[in-house]
Order: C-alpha cells, then structure tokens, then sequence
C-alpha cells in the first residue's frame, strides 16, 4: 500500500472516524465541462428540424458562437431520449 494511501485513509479516519474508512466514489460532484442545456436542445432542435449531421450541427452552431466538436453533437446526440436505432 503506497504512503498516500494510507495518509488518505488516515485523514479520513481523522475527520470522520470509523464511517470514513469504507469506500467512497471517485466520481465526481459536478462536471466543470459539461455543455449547457440550452446547448443541447439546440443540438436535438437542429437534428429534429434540419436533419444534419454531426458536423454540419456543429459548424452551424460555430458561426453563432457555440464551440462545440461533432463528437460532442455527436454524445449528446446519443445520450438523449429521441436516440433510436
């Protein structure tokens, strides 16, 4: 076991006693990255009306402002609701 480990698990004990020795999620509390939800209905607005592509979803968006990649149009495409296939 590496000394960082074991002063992380110390200083849980410390701070919470027995309940901070069982195991916590690493994931984390927010993501700092994640793209607003007015971007995204933007997205599935522009995949409903016009029909385009990933790439043309994200050069449209470009030229008004939103930087966003076609993998990221290309995610939210997939994580939404209206995904079937």
């Amino acid at each position: 076991m590496s000394r960082a480990t074991i002063a992380k698990w110390y200083r849980r004990w410390q701070e919470l006693g027995e309940a901070g020795l069982h195991d916590h999620s690493s994931r984390p509390n927010a993501s700092s990255t994640a793209i607003e939800q007015s971007v995204v209905d933007a997205i599935l607005e522009l995949r409903r009306r016009e029909k385009w592509g990933n790439e043309r979803i994200a050069a449209h968006l470009s030229d008004r402002g939103i930087t966003v990649s076609a993998s990221t149009v290309r995610r939210t495409f997939h994580r939404s609701e209206e995904h079937t296939s």
